[in-house]
């Protein structure tokens, strides 16, 4: 079911339907999740996931067709208790894979509920194009996160390129990109289908 609100303005004039999407910032709350060096620093997860996010969210809110939550730094149990998101339209849980091969990079996004797994595949597909990358496909995941929200909503969990691949020289745009290139995704996935169904 369509959480929906009536927007203002203009598009309150013609009833526009508003879709409600949380992006869950993976790790946080003292887990920085993956760590790599790069260029003298160490990068962490965490951060590359708030980038990927505030830009997903951002670029979202701009066409002024969805709601956007962002949801971070959380006590690790809350993961589990996915059923608290299910006042949501969609899910995301936003994340950076990581291997001790630098010649490894490529996107992947896991799915618990069968149903979803096209959608996963689709944002797969999307951010490895943009990012000109491997394709990893769309996974099966028994994930927490993903567990909790089972039958209550949509809900992927994205990984979207290796930390240590030797192809990254700029972490933030990698990670900026990967968030505008979700946006797309989620436009495509949730606006284009609901707005059919109109």
């Amino acid at each position: 079911m369509t959480r929906t609100w009536i927007a203002g303005g203009v598009m309150g004039f013609l009833g526009a339907i508003l879709i409600t999407v949380v992006l869950d910032v993976g790790h946080g709350f003292g887990d920085s999740g993956a760590v790599v060096e790069h260029n003298g620093r160490l990068v962490k997860e965490h951060e590359l996931n708030l980038i990927a996010a505030n830009a997903a969210k951002k670029a979202l809110e701009e066409k002024g067709l969805y709601h956007v939550f962002l949801l971070q730094k959380r006590p690790y149990g809350l993961e589990a208790s996915g059923s608290k998101l299910c006042f949501s339209d969609l899910v995301v849980s936003i994340h950076h894979n990581n291997f001790w091969n630098p010649e490894v990079n490529g996107s992947e996004v896991f799915y618990y509920d069968k149903k979803n797994r096209d959608m996963a595949a689709g944002f797969s597909r999307k951010i490895a194009t943009g990012l000109q990358i491997k394709n990893r496909g769309a996974k099966l995941g028994n994930i927490a996160i993903l567990r909790g929200i089972h039958g209550c909503t949509k809900a992927v969990l994205t990984e979207g390129y290796f930390m240590g691949s030797g192809d990254i020289k700029d972490h933030h745009k990698w990670s900026e990109r990967y968030g505008l290139l979700l946006a797309d995704a989620i436009h495509e996935s949730l606006w284009k289908h609901n707005h059919k169904s109109l």
